[in-house]
């Protein structure tokens, strides 16, 4: 299944219920908003953990008290009053018998979820938590600081794994799941090309990151997405302005645009899957990105077991206002299509429709 953070959560807890299905959740991570941008621009090569982390959190198990708890742990956010020294204080001594809790700041649910996890889990958090801990203060003393405030715990527990397995995005995944015991896969669709997500809207305005795509924003259709090396400057974003009409915008884009390649494991999923679902959710920034992966729509396209269905949003979402069903599944295939790179039937990309 096809996924961003949370638009398939209840599609993927009916699933898992069922022993007898095999659950994989296909995810770019391309998300830069609040922590996660933060924490893209302060490790270098980090993609967005944030859909990742949501995605394995829906397919943690939660019947016994360590799971909720752990479930708990991972979607906790520092309060916004939390300033480095004390974030330093708390993450050295998370399991600091001698840490005064009651003025860190933090709820006690936060604490009393840290007790009540496996001790297994417990030892990983807090390995992955001092790596993150030892590059900040690396970075710290390098006059390079990050802001604590509002940020997912998961996200440090996921970027202290990131940095302790060598900046190996896709790995990375694996070990949480290995270690959470996740009831199904969550998987990223590439092989983890540290691009950035951008729009250009019908009235040629531009959205610069991931984090303007899925905010408010004006009725106008989104004309196109495009992935680059990094964010535009204010420069190059004068040139885009500068250009005449939406033709030249594009054009100017589209020289800028890369091609993310399929992962090994996405790859021998989409080979053999039984039924492929293009989930609901936020279209532009959780699943045409995915689809846009070369090798995405070969592999669908040549697997000719499957059902393929896709599932419509039942509401708008900020960055399909002017979208129609319809328009949405033109768009569907466009993107599977790598933008007209490659021409395959709609036949053999979807089965159902709903």
């Amino acid at each position: 299944m096809f996924t961003g953070g949370r638009g398939t959560a209840s599609l993927a807890e009916t699933f898992i219920a069922h022993p007898q299905i095999e659950l994989f959740l296909l995810v770019n991570a391309y998300d830069d908003g609040l922590s996660t941008g933060r924490l893209r621009r302060f490790i270098p090569g980090l993609l967005g953990p944030s859909d990742i982390r949501k995605n394995i959190v829906n397919l943690l198990p939660d019947t016994d008290e360590a799971g909720r708890a752990l479930k708990r742990l991972l979607e906790y956010r520092f309060p916004t009053t939390l300033n480095a020294e004390n974030a330093n204080l708390i993450l050295s001594g998370l399991y600091n018998t001698e840490l005064d809790r009651e003025k860190s700041g933090l709820q006690p649910q936060f604490w009393n979820d840290l007790e009540s996890v496996s001790y297994k889990q417990a030892r990983y958090i807090e390995s992955q938590v001092l790596s993150f801990l030892a590059y900040w203060q690396q970075e710290y003393k390098k006059g390079k600081n990050f802001d604590f405030e509002d940020c997912s715990f998961g996200n440090i527990i996921f970027s202290g794994a990131f940095l302790r397995l060598g900046s190996d995005f896709n790995q990375t995944i694996t070990d949480l799941e290995n270690e959470f015991n996740s009831a199904g896969r969550v998987v990223n669709v590439t092989q983890g090309e540290n691009y950035v997500l951008v729009g250009l809207k019908s009235d040629g305005t531009y959205l610069r990151d991931e984090a303007e795509i899925v905010s408010p924003q004006n009725s106008q259709v989104m004309e196109d997405i495009y992935l680059l090396e990094n964010y535009l400057s204010e420069s190059e974003i004068q040139n885009l302005n500068n250009c005449i009409d939406l033709e030249s915008k594009k054009k100017f884009l589209i020289k800028k645009n890369r091609e993310p390649h399929i992962s090994i494991v996405a790859q021998s999923i989409l080979d053999t899957a039984d039924l492929i679902i293009f989930g609901p959710g936020t279209q532009h920034s959780s699943l045409y990105p995915s689809y846009l992966t070369l090798g995405v729509g070969e592999a669908i396209s040549n697997n000719q077991i499957a059902e393929k269905v896709f599932i419509a949003n039942t509401h708008k979402d900020h960055e399909i206002q002017g979208e129609s069903i319809i328009s949405l599944c033109h768009k569907l295939h466009y993107y599977l299509n790598r933008k007209g790179e490659i021409k395959l039937s709609q036949e053999k990309l979807v089965t159902r429709y709903f």
